[in-house]
């Protein structure tokens, strides 16, 4: 029989690994605090630093696990940073062909990987030296005890330690309804509206109205899982306010922290498939990219309801951060045209393992300014 330990290490190792990390114990602090606020025990901690880049929760033989992927804290790092640093170009084209090499490498297409890694190393940060960004270190803070809080939650809920509300169940509903109906204009109406957005969450059904499909959706267990990462994404906030008193500081960095997962849902779901969609910025949205953008709209919505007074700071402060995704869109449209892309292929690596040429990719691609 296969062990616990085993099946973990199976697991991380699938995640592809940039450098062993110990368990850190400013992680595991959080995670004490979060667990004593949820009245749950504390599960085990698994760190790693890997290319996926997403923190996770997971039940294996009855033992509850969390891991944390300092992957992910480095990309939250440095888009931070570029934040906090006033959006320099640079630093966001450098930002992007990081980015970009990582995701060609999960997909194991290394020579285009090698050609973003080139580029990724010919631009330096322009906070690259400097040490005492405290700002960034503080935003990233909460951040993780954002993230660390949604994953803790999903595991009480699997548990049965706590349940989504009905009531929180029901006000999804109601702004999911809201949100639809902001769609329609004097070029779509109702039925196009729904016809386009519908199979997200209920796929190969048609719609009259938007009060049929809203009824529908309360069947539906693709809405049932958006209405948990909804409640997770509550609860994470709320242990976050419970540990950081500023609300105004609190809000702004889980949406950065939204904003981020957005973006490297959108960049994972263009380059799926290596290069072949790489220049179409009008290509259509995957169904993840559609619950991460509506989940960052859902959040500012309970908290408005909340009436708390740092919402207006917070729906500003998640536009101003749109400007990376604009500028995204202006780098993809800087990007060699794919026929010249399609030149780059295997016979341009070097005469080495495959093995060898990612080891030394990862290696090129590492930051090492982490919390």
């Amino acid at each position: 029989m296969i062990s616990s330990e085993e099946i973990i290490n199976a697991k991380i190792d699938s995640r592809c690994k940039r450098n062993e990390v110990s368990k850190k114990e400013s992680v595991m602090t959080i995670l004490e605090d979060c667990c004593i606020e949820l009245n749950v025990d504390v599960p085990q901690l698994i760190c790693c630093d890997t290319l996926t880049k997403n923190y996770s929760a997971f039940v294996l033989q009855g033992k509850k696990y969390i891991i944390y992927d300092n992957g992910l804290t480095e990309s939250l790092y440095l888009f931070n940073a570029i934040l906090f640093e006033g959006n320099n170009t640079e630093d966001i084209d450098k930002f992007f062909y990081k980015l970009f090499a990582e995701e060609l490498i999960l997909v194991n297409n290394l020579p285009h990987s090698l050609y973003f890694t080139g580029k990724y190393r010919e631009l330096q940060f322009s906070f690259e030296d400097n040490d005492d960004l405290q700002d960034v270190n503080d935003q990233l803070s909460r951040q993780i005890y954002f993230l660390l809080g949604h994953e803790l939650t999903h595991l009480s809920l699997k548990n049965y330690k706590i349940e989504v509300p009905t009531q929180f169940h029901d006000l999804v509903l109601v702004a999911v309804r809201l949100l639809t109906k902001r769609f329609i204009s004097e070029t779509r109406d109702e039925k196009q509206v729904l016809s386009e957005i519908s199979g997200y969450f209920i796929k190969n059904a048609r719609f009259n109205s938007i009060e049929e499909y809203i009824k529908q959706l309360e069947n539906s267990e693709h809405f049932t899982h958006f209405v948990e990462e909804c409640f997770c994404d509550f609860q994470g906030f709320k242990l976050l306010l419970e540990h950081y008193s500023n609300p105004n500081a609190s809000i702004y960095a889980i949406s950065n922290a939204l904003n981020y997962l957005i973006m490297q849902e959108s960049l994972r779901s263009d380059l799926s498939e290596g290069v072949v969609n790489i220049n179409n910025i009008k290509k259509e949205a995957g169904d993840t990219l559609y619950f991460s953008v509506l989940r960052i709209q859902m959040l500012l919505i309970v908290l408005e309801m909340n009436k708390l007074d740092g919402i207006k700071i917070a729906y500003d402060k998640t536009y101003d951060s749109c400007i990376l995704t604009e500028q995204l869109e202006q780098f993809i449209l800087s990007l060699p045209d794919k026929t010249i892309l399609d030149k780059l292929d295997d016979d341009l690596l070097p005469k080495i393992s495959k093995k060898q040429i990612v080891s030394s990719l990862i290696k090129q691609l590492n930051y090492c300014h982490l919390l």
